[in-house]
C-alpha cells in the first residue's frame, strides 16, 4: 500500500487493478476509493477502542 501511494504521488498511477488468483484483472479500485474503504475502518477501530 504505501508503493502504491508513493506512485500516486508522483503520478504514477490513479488505479489498482483487482486481479483473481490467476492474476487475471477482474476490475480497477481507484486509489480514492481505496483511502475512503482504509480511513472508515481505522475510524470504526478507534470507536471501537474507545467503548472499552
Amino acid at each position: 500500500i504505501t508503493e502504491a501511494f508513493k506512485l500516486v504521488h508522483d503520478g504514477g498511477f490513479r488505479h489498482l487493478p483487482i486481479v483473481n488468483e490467476k492474476r487475471e484483472v477482474e476490475s480497477l479500485l481507484t486509489v480514492r476509493d481505496l483511502l475512503f474503504y482504509l480511513s472508515n475502518q481505522i475510524v470504526a477501530e478507534l470507536e471501537h477502542e474507545q467503548k472499552k
